[in-house]
């Protein structure tokens, strides 16, 4: 419940539609979408690496890695959302709005992993809804993302790669 204040209207009703076309309870859709937070996951299970190819441009490799967690989790999907104002393709979970690995329209990819950090406990946004935010909205360019993504608020400690196809940053 604590986490609810924070959700912007068109997330909390994605959340909401999400419940009602799977025919599932609310609160179920909102623990997946907060478990993170929720659990300050302290497993490092999920890798990733940035690197540069023949041709000179940036390429992200990641996996996405929950091992033990719920068996709801351990389902990958690939979702196209092209309503929003940047559109974006994201790999999670059935049920999952957020953004955990991602690439917008404008070829910009993120690549979030938890870590852990003691002295990270703000409530908020959850965070892999605010990296939804960033990569889909008015943070849709390189410069842009990776800047939101050093000053922007954090609920539990995280590691994020971004890149674009001329630049990388962790």
């Amino acid at each position: 419940r604590g986490f609810k204040k924070f959700i912007p209207k068109d997330l909390a009703f994605e959340i909401e539609g999400v419940s009602a076309g799977a025919k599932v309870p609310r609160s179920f859709v909102y623990l997946i979408n907060y478990f993170d937070d929720l659990f300050r996951i302290r497993l490092q299970q999920c890798s990733g690496f940035v690197f540069k190819d023949g041709g000179g441009n940036y390429e992200m490799a990641i996996n996405l890695d929950y091992g033990i967690m719920l068996k709801e989790l351990m389902r990958n999907c690939i979702f196209r959302h092209t309503w929003c104002p940047t559109p974006f393709l994201s790999v999670g979970s059935p049920g999952y709005i957020g953004i955990i690995r991602g690439m917008n329209a404008e070829g910009v990819a993120l690549g979030y992993f938890t870590s852990h950090a003691s002295d990270v406990k703000k409530p908020g946004l959850p965070q892999s809804l605010w990296l939804r935010q960033i990569l889909s909205g008015k943070f849709a360019d390189f410069e842009s993302v990776a800047s939101e993504l050093m000053i922007g608020p954090r609920t539990i400690g995280s590691n994020v790669l971004v890149c674009s196809k001329n630049k990388a940053a962790a």
